[in-house]
């Protein structure tokens, strides 16, 4: 597989753009967010790659997960990761009678991004893998050093890290991010919805909208 050759459709600048104009953010807002671009803001919707960091960082301006809009959509054939206990717990109170939703000790920004070393998580899966830097260098088609200088990154562009996915077989968005955010979502009364709730998820679906998927652990009273 060349490099990115299945993510040739992919323009992050263009996805931001579009979401921009439908919430009515500014391109301006967007650069102050991230810190880059200042003086050419709408260089950001030109952007087929972005650091992985920053889209984090529009993702909860905009309160659009674009994440997972996009690991959905290119990556869904990669397996599933049970990092569920791994992560920190959520509590969610659901209120039959004044038909509201509570979360508890969610994340609300993406300060989480301080505790991320992607590299590290890299080269973990790598070695849990039984891979040497020197296998995953072929593997990935780089240089020794080029996987030493990724070993030691603690960020890293989107499609790069979609690609170094595939390769390796393990969703590193899904895993890495998307465990860990956790959006403010406008859903908050669930009068007239339809509650699914699973082993480990609970599936809100109101007419005409999409799905707000919670994702619990049953505590024991």
């Amino acid at each position: 597989m060349k490099k990115n050759e299945f993510l040739s459709d992919l323009h992050i600048g263009g996805l931001i753009k579009e979401i921009a104009v439908q919430k009515h953010f500014s391109s301006v807002k967007i650069a102050e967010t991230i810190c880059r671009y200042k003086n050419n803001s709408a260089k950001i919707y030109k952007l087929e790659d972005m650091d992985i960091n920053d889209l984090v960082k529009i993702t909860y301006l905009m309160e659009y997960n674009f994440l997972e809009k996009i690991t959905k959509k290119y990556q869904f054939h990669l397996p599933e990761i049970d990092n569920f206990f791994e992560q920190e717990t959520d509590y969610i109170e659901m209120n039959m009678f004044s038909k509201h939703i509570t979360n508890y000790n969610a994340d609300i920004n993406y300060n989480f991004l301080r505790n991320i070393h992607i590299g590290r998580e890299i080269k973990r899966i790598a070695q849990k893998k039984g891979w040497s830097e020197q296998y995953l260098a072929t593997k990935l088609s780089y240089s020794q050093s080029t996987v030493n200088e990724l070993c030691w990154s603690e960020s890293i562009k989107v499609k790069k890290l979609m690609f170094i996915s595939e390769i390796m077989q393990h969703n590193f968005i899904k895993d890495v991010y998307l465990s860990r955010i956790r959006l403010v979502h406008p859903l908050k009364v669930f009068d007239r919805c339809k509650i699914i709730i699973n082993e480990k998820k609970i599936t809100i679906t109101k007419p005409y909208d999409e799905s707000f998927l919670i994702v619990y652990r049953r505590i024991e009273e």
